[in-house]
């Protein structure tokens, strides 16, 4: 049964929620007036659809899973069931008081089975208990609490502010899945897209705030990036910035500098010249390397400063400026949103108003 639900202002400017297609973010919204008031729904991309998009063209099972690998649902299966959990549901939405209480188990809890008790208890007594490795206590005696259980005791509501879903750990005895889960689907175990499976590793492994159809991961596709490239580039990235936190862009960027300085090496090695009989993408692309930006800064007679103090950072934004409109300016400015003070900065120097310009 559908149901009146909030949306917010700051729906529409979510910063990585624009990043998705306009009929994911439309199943998102969606989503939440067919859950029921503890965000939970049934996983049946099918039955959902009829429910949101009886009469339009939309794979729901893609969109679905666009919308896990962003963060903002859970997709998850307890007792064999699929489910779906709206993620920080208690944040934005308060459901009438008098809206039935949810009959969809939460991410993690153990399903509910019945047990036999003796026969000398009435059958109005008999109820069901998490299938738990305690034993059920006889009719005389008191059952474990919640806390004895190793259970949260009972609130009446979601968690404020937690995820909805514990972080992978090692359990013993288990195989460590933590490394090969953003290859496949959590509920349909089908490899995902490259696209998904990039969004999830640099988001859950690496905490980089990207989707899948994101511009970075999108070249990642297409320039064929393994995951073993981008681990050895946040591993350099965290010994030469330790502290900081890597966005793709800058990830993406070191990548196709160590493809360049390989292919020169591999070159070398062979007795060929790496020059414009082996080009590469990287090579062409000659704001991706520190090289590269020096000879279009000569090209283009700009000195870096390095005597007088500039910074590598602010002699690099002049030479972007001097080059006039091109990618290098867009791949600047994705690299910058995770600093909006310099973001803005960066965009007010790119473009400058007609006040400033004159």
């Amino acid at each position: 049964m559908a149901r009146a639900r909030n949306i917010k202002p700051g729906f529409f400017s979510n910063d990585e929620l624009v990043e998705l297609p306009f009929e994911v973010r439309l199943l998102f919204i969606g989503l939440w007036t067919i859950a029921d008031r503890e965000g939970r729904l049934e996983d049946r991309p099918k039955k959902i659809k009829m429910e949101i998009f009886p009469a339009d063209s939309v794979d729901c099972e893609q969109a679905l899973t666009m919308l896990a690998a962003s963060g903002f649902i859970e997709r998850y299966e307890v007792g064999g069931k699929r489910y779906i959990q709206v993620v920080n549901w208690g944040k934005h939405q308060n459901p009438h008081i008098k809206e039935a209480a949810s009959t969809i188990p939460a991410p993690g809890q153990a399903p509910e089975i019945p047990v036999q008790v003796p026969d000398s208890v009435p059958a109005p007594a008999q109820a069901l208990v998490p299938a738990l490795d305690f034993p059920v206590p006889a009719p005389d005696e008191a059952p474990p609490s919640q806390e004895q259980a190793g259970l949260i005791p009972d609130s009446g509501s979601l968690i404020p502010d937690t995820p909805t879903r514990i972080p992978d750990v090692m359990i013993p005895g288990e195989p460590a899945l933590a490394a090969t889960s953003h290859l496949l689907n959590a509920t349909t175990g089908e490899e995902n897209p490259r696209p998904v499976q990039l969004a999830i590793l640099l988001r859950k492994t690496y905490g980089m705030t990207v989707t899948s159809n994101h511009a970075d991961v999108i070249e990642m596709v297409r320039l064929a990036v393994s995951d073993q490239e981008i681990a050895e580039a946040v591993e350099v990235f965290g010994m030469k910035k330790p502290g900081d936190k890597p966005n793709a862009g800058y990830i993406l960027g070191m990548i196709r500098t160590a493809r360049e300085q390989a292919a020169k090496a591999a070159a070398a090695a062979a007795g060929k010249p790496a020059g414009p009989a082996m080009p590469t993408q990287a090579a062409a692309e000659w704001w991706n390397c520190i090289e590269g930006i020096k000879a279009k800064a000569a090209e283009l007679s700009l000195v870096w400063k390095e005597g007088e103090g500039e910074l590598f950072m602010s002699f690099k934004v002049r030479v972007f400026k001097r080059a006039g409109e091109g990618p290098w300016r867009q791949q600047l400015l994705r690299e910058t949103e995770c600093d909006e003070a310099m973001h803005a900065r960066i965009l007010a120097f790119f473009y400058p108003s007609e006040q400033e310009a004159a």
